[in-house]
């Protein structure tokens, strides 16, 4: 989506529309395209996101006027020493400043997050179903574990001047050779989250969306 125009375009990959089925599938499209009707807060997102980008480089990147106020605190008159301390020492708090705003900003953009993702499952809810959205959202995990080993498997065959044909059927190999106990924990995983995260525990979301489904019919009546 462009920052200045409505332009909006939704990429799919092959190995997705491979490893659910049509219903889930259909189901995130639906999810996609729910975030499609979020406009001003996908810009305000991206705003957010963009200024903690330019908080962490400037909290954690060094540049030569750092290494030269350190240079200048070990040696030399002892009055520059001083100077050159303080102002270390300003620099430290300034820095420090600078990252509970980094903080503050990471916080509401993850607060964003979650609930344009809420607004989203409503959109897929609708679509699929409540059952088939628990299903494709624990699907999702294991298609992202599937593409990562495929990715790994092409990168070592790509050293051998080989690639694989299909990939999206070296991906649903992929998901089929993770074993039952990496499954479990990942199912385990998917219901925590933490505040600084934009995820969020999936019984919360399919609460939500069925939530915001019995709101809708009331409103009908």
């Amino acid at each position: 989506m462009g920052f200045f125009t409505n332009r909006l375009v939704l990429t799919i990959g092959l190995p997705l529309a491979q490893g659910l089925s049509v219903s889930q599938f259909g189901g995130v499209l639906a999810h996609e395209f729910g975030h499609f009707t979020q406009a001003i807060a996908m810009r305000l997102s991206y705003v957010i996101r963009t200024i903690n980008m330019w908080f962490t480089r400037v909290i954690y990147e060094r540049d030569t006027l750092d290494e030269q106020l350190i240079e200048w605190s070990k040696q030399g008159n002892v009055y520059w020493v001083l100077m050159a301390k303080l102002a270390v020492a300003m620099v430290w708090m300034a820095r420090k400043v600078l990252w509970v705003l980094m903080a503050t900003g990471h916080a509401v953009s993850a607060y964003m997050m979650r609930q344009m993702e809420y607004d989203a499952d409503y959109y897929e809810q609708q679509v699929a179903g409540t059952a088939n959205f628990k299903q494709t959202f624990l699907q999702m995990r294991l298609i992202h574990a599937g593409a990562q080993m495929a990715g790994n498997h092409l990168s070592e065959s790509w050293k051998q001047r080989k690639l694989v044909d299909n990939l999206p059927l070296l991906t649903e190999y992929m998901m089929m050779s993770i074993r039952r106990r990496v499954c479990n924990r990942w199912k385990q995983s998917s219901m925590r989250t933490r505040a600084w995260r934009s995820g969020m525990r999936l019984i919360r979301r399919i609460t939500s969306a069925c939530g915001e489904r019995q709101r809708m019919r009331a409103q009908e009546f």
